[in-house]
């Protein structure tokens, strides 16, 4: 094609004009075509992300039953004293012993997707004792003594006389903390610090009875603990194998409060005027409580975000500095199992 040939094909093509309604169509399916894909691919991305951005608070909650047993620093009820009058004298304690008894544990906590929360928990304890009894020895060698309650005394050496006693304990801890877990490898590592307050109630009562003249000596002793303080706790889990997770926690807290008690003695009952005995006091008082557990924990339900689990697992407490029902020296133990359900949602 000569050069004056194509100058002429393209003025041709110049002098070529669309309707301006044809350019707009043409303009809006032509932006379209261009928009359409990486509207496509935006569109991918934003389900992906909301597939994979976990919940802001993962909830959990659940109970657990502890069956306990108590261990008392000074279980000791009654003295008995037993001999012939001549060269024999024997002594025995008849001791409080408690029963494997029931306490539940209520809690329910949030975490962040970051191993970061908060979570709160309610434990309480009321242990079973046997009481003890005895009577002073028929040949008239020997009495039955209680222990010290400052100048009461209600011991006797008459054979006609049957001298009754027995204890009770109630305990209770509230807890409201700081908590965070972290994957090491196989290992799940769990910091709690937070808050603890806890209770203690402590007593002892005795009765003299005499076949013929009834109710003739009497000792109702309580006391009760009332403590705040910090507490943490260290915790580590494994999955031992699908669906199944051994753990162990070690808690330690620091309660500082104050120790009320009461002391109402009653002597020679049967007789007018009796004598009769008041004695209150109060205190400033430090506890210290250590909780450790070993168990194992078993998902009936498992997913990303929802779980349903049950647990058992072998529980200690010792509080030291508690006393016991007869004293304030010693320290009061707790062994046992523990049983219990949590659900995460």
């Amino acid at each position: 094609m000569t050069s004056r040939m194509k100058c002429s094909w393209m003025n041709r093509m110049d002098r070529v004009r669309f309707p301006r309604k044809q350019l707009a169509i043409l303009s809006f399916f032509g932006l379209l075509a261009s928009w359409l894909p990486s509207a496509t691919s935006l569109a991918f991305d934003q389900d992906e992300l909301a597939t994979s951005v976990a919940p802001l608070l993962v909830w959990n909650g659940g109970g657990e039953a502890t069956m306990l047993r108590a261990y008392l620093g000074d279980p000791s009820g009654l003295l008995v004293r037993e001999g012939d009058g001549l060269s024999r004298e024997d002594f025995r304690s008849l001791d409080f012993r408690s029963r494997f008894s029931a306490g539940y544990r209520l809690f329910i906590g949030a975490e962040t997707p970051y191993g970061v929360g908060v979570r709160g928990s309610y434990w309480a304890f009321d242990p079973g004792f046997d009481s003890v009894s005895s009577r002073p020895p028929a040949n008239g060698f020997g009495d039955v003594a209680h222990p010290i309650f400052g100048d009461i005394d209600i011991g006797s050496n008459v054979p006609t006389d049957l001298i009754t006693a027995s204890v009770g304990l109630k305990a209770s801890v509230a807890i409201g903390e700081l908590t965070h877990n972290k994957q090491f490898d196989i290992w799940n590592l769990s910091t709690t610090v937070g808050v603890e307050h806890a209770s203690l109630d402590q007593s002892y009562f005795a009765t003299l009875v005499n076949d013929t003249a009834g109710d003739v000596g009497r000792i109702d002793s309580k006391r009760r603990f009332r403590g705040t303080g910090p507490t943490i706790q260290l915790g580590a889990k494994f999955e031992a194998v699908p669906r199944w997770e051994l753990f162990g926690s070690l808690r330690s807290s620091l309660l500082f409060g104050t120790t009320d008690s009461t002391l109402l003695g009653g002597e020679d009952l049967d007789l007018n005027p009796s004598l009769t005995t008041t004695d209150r006091r109060s205190r400033d008082d430090f506890l210290t409580r250590i909780e450790a557990r070993l168990g194992s924990r078993v998902y009936l339900i498992r997913s990303a975000q929802r779980s349903l689990s049950g647990l058992v697992a072998m529980e200690v407490q010792n509080l030291i500095g508690a006393g016991s029902p007869v004293g304030e020296s010693g320290n009061l133990g707790l062994f046992g199992l523990t049983l219990g359900m949590e659900a995460r949602y």
